[in-house]
């Protein structure tokens, strides 16, 4: 029996998509305009322009592509982590493409928090691995924030005070 697409929602984005060969293509999310543009899309597929090596694509797709590969290759609470921070992001910059993309977004939104700087690091670090693996994995002809420069972690320091000689 042929498979033919249909729209899905994603709870998570809280946004309707549907599979077109192997792309995800965002409808939006109001339910009727989604249902309207999917039927467009199916009147003339040849006229998609979420290629999936576009620049222009939107963030949020490669964040998806990329929570995709770590629910399947790595371990729940790994994927559980990346969700919970590129949600975040997504949820601050819904529509932003790869193009428009620029350091400042990624500060900015990291900013909205009071974290500690190990956090601060591993949120960065979330969005450098979803640019790093949509370049290797051949979804984005390049990676445009994984050679940005983020926050490094610091050593944390003991704050015990050790004496010169033991106490016996």
């Amino acid at each position: 029996m042929p498979h033919f697409p249909k729209p899905f929602y994603r709870q998570a984005r809280r946004r309707w998509y549907v599979e077109v060969g192997s792309k995800q293509i965002n409808l939006g999310p109001d339910r009727d305009k989604a249902f309207r543009q999917y039927h467009e899309l199916m009147a003339f597929p040849e006229q998609t322009t979420n290629h999936p090596l576009a620049t222009s694509q939107r963030v949020a797709v490669l964040c998806d592509r990329f929570l995709h590969w770590v629910e399947t290759h790595r371990a729940k609470p790994t994927y559980e982590a990346y969700l919970y921070r590129l949600q975040r992001f997504i949820d601050c910059y819904p529509d932003i493409t790869v193009d428009q993309l620029r350091p400042f977004h990624v500060h900015e939104w990291v900013d909205q928090f009071e974290v500690s700087a190990t956090t601060r690091v591993t949120t960065c670090g979330a969005s450098r691995h979803v640019s790093a693996g949509a370049a290797s994995r051949g979804t984005s002809r390049r990676a445009p924030w994984s050679t940005w420069s983020f926050p490094r972690p610091t050593a944390k320091r003991s704050t015990a005070h050790q004496s010169s000689s033991p106490n016996y």
